[in-house]
């Protein structure tokens, strides 16, 4: 866990990463099987955080160890875990494999960055096909950020990119899968996706 060096040290002269790392290797001594790990990262920085998740993937997974974690970190789920539960409320909406997640909320997402033009005419036309928008400010003057979710596979992109170009320019165009990320803000009810152009 990286502490050898420290073990001089008193406990209350440990940062907060340190303490986490104690945390972790006293609940290991036992060798239990099962493992629950509340929010193991918290406190550590990227580096740290990043052994752990291999320490936990390439150890306590391989040695056939039940880990039960939660966390905030969707990234550090999608790396360490098998299945996920997404909670809001005290409450799991949905338990399954993070693939079979990922597909429930659709095939891909398209994230059209920097966008140049009339913003309400865009929007006007893209809501009539039902498909609602995020716009967000680009660090590039004059150009804007435009998420589009795409819930379905037979969604025809080349009529999105018409209707983009229509009402302006586009500097940069990113396809991407769905993340844990819009999992949970899709299954919470904290993102609005809709049926888009087919």
């Amino acid at each position: 866990m990286g502490l050898k060096e420290h073990a001089d040290k008193k406990v209350k002269e440990y940062s907060s990463g340190m303490k986490a790392k104690l945390a972790i290797a006293r609940a290991l001594l036992p060798d239990p099987p099962i493992l629950l790990m509340d929010e193991p990262s918290k406190g550590l920085d990227p580096g740290a955080a990043k052994k752990l998740r291999k320490f936990i993937v390439d150890e306590l997974k391989k040695k056939g160890k039940t880990i039960l974690l939660t966390t905030h970190n969707l990234q550090e789920a999608e790396e360490v875990c098998d299945e996920v539960a997404i909670m809001d409320k005290g409450k799991i909406l949905i338990s399954d494999t993070i693939l079979n997640l990922k597909q429930s909320i659709g095939r891909f997402r398209v994230l059209l960055a920097e966008f140049y033009g009339c913003e309400d005419g865009l929007l006007r036309e893209l809501s009539s096909h039902g498909i609602i928008i995020d716009i967000k400010p680009s660090p590039e003057p004059k150009y804007k950020r435009v998420l589009l979710n795409l819930p379905s596979s037979n969604i025809d992109v080349s009529k999105v990119l018409k209707v983009f170009s229509k009402y302006g320019r586009i500097r940069s165009i990113y396809i991407r899968e769905p993340t844990l990320e819009d999992v949970f803000l899709k299954y919470t009810g904290y993102d609005d996706t809709a049926e888009g152009l087919k």
